[in-house]
């Protein structure tokens, strides 16, 4: 059975500052997230959960307008990781 995978891109404020999260959720949890605020980035993923969020998809309350394509979503953690 094929795991079902949205993602979503949302302005963040963080103790980074302002900035752009892009998160991937696989079955309901969030499985990588990339957080860019200016020029610095962080992620996180299943083998480095530090930055992953815990509450499950249907309580983050993400609008229609941002789920994304999951090449832009691609695009953005291959930037992040260098």
């Amino acid at each position: 059975m094929n795991a079902k995978r949205l993602y979503f891109r949302t302005h963040i404020t963080t103790e980074l500052g302002k900035g752009v999260a892009y998160m991937e959720f696989t079955d309901g949890r969030n499985s990588r997230v990339i957080e860019m605020c200016g020029a610095t980035a962080r992620w996180g993923d299943i083998e480095c959960p530090e930055h992953l969020i815990v509450e499950p998809l249907s309580e983050c309350g993400f609008r229609p307008d941002e789920e994304i394509e999951p090449e832009e979503f691609e695009r953005a953690w291959k930037a992040a990781q260098g």
